[in-house]
């Protein structure tokens, strides 16, 4: 095979000093669509140059492969000319996502094992390690079409394709098989997909290449804390977090939290896609409001009171590739019956002086159907309470007796046993002048 091979080879240098020609918009046209991520030449020890894009092959149809990142299956269509020359309809293209039933194991289409996906078919057959069928769809005389990627010669030799991330951008290797006709007339034959297999780069420089890029991964996706006191009137926030994961080293460029009140998410109350960047192994945040009365748009950050939510998210790397979606941990929570006390105060005179009478006044908000506040304690910095005030008074009276900026604190408790603890700043002046009156001279 090998001396056979070299011929071709050395053939196929001239062909590409020569240039390649494609026919342009076959009368049977098995599309791809655009956006696709593979391109370049194969060699085919029989039939010669297979492109795997129109940016590879030319021509005005819209053609190529493409390997979806979150999946690791392939799709679309290469392009043969000779393999065209092979059929009435000018049917020259290779489906890399032919439908079953397959001529023998494996028992799926094209697909690369891509590290850290584990619902691809072709999983556990080695990272990068790409397996399955295509099929061409000029077939016929005895030739089924199909094409293997990954298996064993009959000598008992293992062969396959691969893709090699060391490099950028990636780069298929290795070898297919096409031939299931008889023995020594294979219509496809050996199917290389780099120079390298052969050494002959620097002579013919043929490969195919993929701008293929993994999929990020969240990880440790957990509530970090919630807080329903001193955020705002009636207001509570439950905080999330999660560690991000990318192999190829991309950032991530948004997140997508879903919140629902059922643990299949068909009934959403938070459904919202932000930008945020976090580097590989960086820390995402996000957070929601609870709210009596959350608005009801499910892209706005707020739930509300009273009920049991799931939560998941996902992640978004800078090449545009989403996550699976990562239940949090815990995967449910529960909000409280209603809002937690919003402490608030005034006082008087606004900058008392030193052993001057001050008036405290309790200007608190409590939350929910009936509930009233329940209790009062005030804690004070070189205070005197005036007679009949004390530190559980709703509005005490007393007096600094010593200048200088002090630190008051209030904590109110609701009927429902609900506690909120805020503090304000007071300036107290120096002691203000004593006045004596004496005789005129």
């Amino acid at each position: 095979m090998s001396k056979k091979l070299t011929y071709l080879f050395f053939l196929a240098t001239a062909i590409l000093l020569i240039g390649f020609i494609f026919i342009n918009s076959p009368s049977k046209i098995a599309m791809a669509g655009t956006g696709e991520n593979v391109y370049g030449w194969a060699w085919s020890e029989n039939i010669g140059w297979l492109s795997f894009n129109n940016t590879s092959g030319g021509g005005t149809t819209s053609y190529g492969v493409n390997i979806n990142p979150a999946t690791g299956l392939f799709s679309g269509y290469a392009w043969s000319e000779n393999l065209a020359a092979l059929s009435s309809s000018n049917n020259g293209w290779i489906s890399f996502a032919p439908v079953a039933p397959y001529p023998a194991t494996p028992s799926y289409a094209a697909c690369v094992d891509l590290p850290g996906i584990t619902t691809e078919p072709c999983n556990g057959i080695g990272s990068y390690n790409v397996g399955g069928w295509v099929r061409a769809l000029a077939y016929g005389g005895g030739w089924d079409g199909w094409i293997k990627l990954r298996g064993t010669t009959g000598l008992g030799s293992p062969y396959g394709v691969s893709i090699d991330t060391s490099v950028t951008p990636y780069q298929f290797r290795g070898w297919a098989w096409g031939g299931d006709d008889t023995a020594g007339a294979e219509v496809v034959g050996w199917i290389s997909f780099n120079c390298s297999n052969q050494s002959v780069c620097g002579t013919s420089n043929y490969k195919v290449m993929t701008n293929l890029n993994a999929p990020p991964t969240p990880s440790s996706v957990v509530i970090t804390g919630t807080s329903y006191c001193n955020i705002l009137p009636g207001v509570g926030q439950v905080a999330f977090q999660w560690t991000y994961n990318d192999i190829d080293g991309d950032s991530q460029s948004q997140y997508h939290l879903q919140i629902a009140t059922d643990a299949a998410f068909t009934s959403l109350k938070v459904d919202s896609t932000n930008s945020q960047a976090v580097s590989p192994g960086g820390t995402g945040t996000s957070a929601v409001q609870v709210k009596e009365s959350p608005t009801p748009s499910t892209a706005d950050l707020d739930i509300g009171y009273g009920s049991t939510y799931y939560w998941r998210l996902r992640v978004k790397d800078t090449f545009g590739n989403w996550s699976s979606f990562v239940n949090g941990t815990p995967v449910s929570f529960t909000s409280p019956a209603h809002g937690y006390p919003w402490i608030n105060f005034s006082w008087a005179p606004q900058s008392p002086a030193t052993n001057e009478q001050v008036q405290f006044a309790d200007q608190s908000l409590v939350f929910g159907l009936g509930v009233i506040k329940s209790s009062w304690l005030w804690e004070f910095t070189d205070w005197t309470f005036a007679t009949g005030y004390s530190p559980v008074s709703q509005n005490p009276l007393g007096a600094f007796t010593s200048p200088g900026d002090k630190r008051i604190y209030l904590t109110v408790t609701d009927s429902t046993g609900f506690v909120c603890r805020n503090y304000r700043d007071v300036t107290a002046e120096l002691p203000l002048p004593e006045w004596k009156e004496i005789a005129p001279f």
